[in-house]
């Protein structure tokens, strides 16, 4: 049976209900000016190799905004972003000559109970990245002729 999808009131109503006497709630503002209290977020993010480009694909990471310290100043959702990438990409300062073979980069921060209510539990049941196509059709980043080609999305 499909969830049905709920409308921003109905979201709002449900997180109240779902979190009543919480102390763990806090209020996050995501974009188009919308501050929610919650305690969760999921990231979703791709990961690429840095010499060839290839993805690794999608992989979706849930974030406990209570008990992963290096998120308690976080007030929006730009903030979770940085954050989640600077740790990935950023483990070791310059001076250590240290460069990651990967690099992750966040498509998106969802509060985790609309992203449960809209069908996402489904996606963290999977374990690791999820391969992605191309919406230019290519089958990998490289020509034929060997050639680095922009990834179009």
């Amino acid at each position: 049976m499909k969830k049905k999808k709920l409308n921003g009131f109905q979201t709002k109503q449900r997180n109240q209900q779902n979190h009543k006497g919480d102390n763990n709630m806090r209020k996050i503002l995501f974009k188009k000016n919308r501050e929610i209290e919650t305690d969760k977020v999921v990231v979703k993010n791709i990961c690429f190799n840095q010499e060839t480009l290839e993805s690794f694909g999608i992989g979706y990471e849930v974030i406990d905004l209570e008990t992963n310290k290096m998120f308690k100043d976080s007030k929006d959702e730009w903030d979770i972003e940085d954050t989640y990438e600077s740790f990935w990409n950023r483990l070791n300062s310059l001076d250590t000559s240290w460069v990651g073979h990967d690099i992750v980069k966040v498509i998106k921060v969802y509060p985790y109970n609309e992203f449960i209510e809209n069908g996402g539990e489904e996606h963290l049941k999977m374990k690791g990245f999820h391969k992605v196509k191309y919406s230019n059709g290519m089958k990998t980043v490289l020509s034929e002729n060997k050639q680095y080609q922009p990834i179009t999305w």
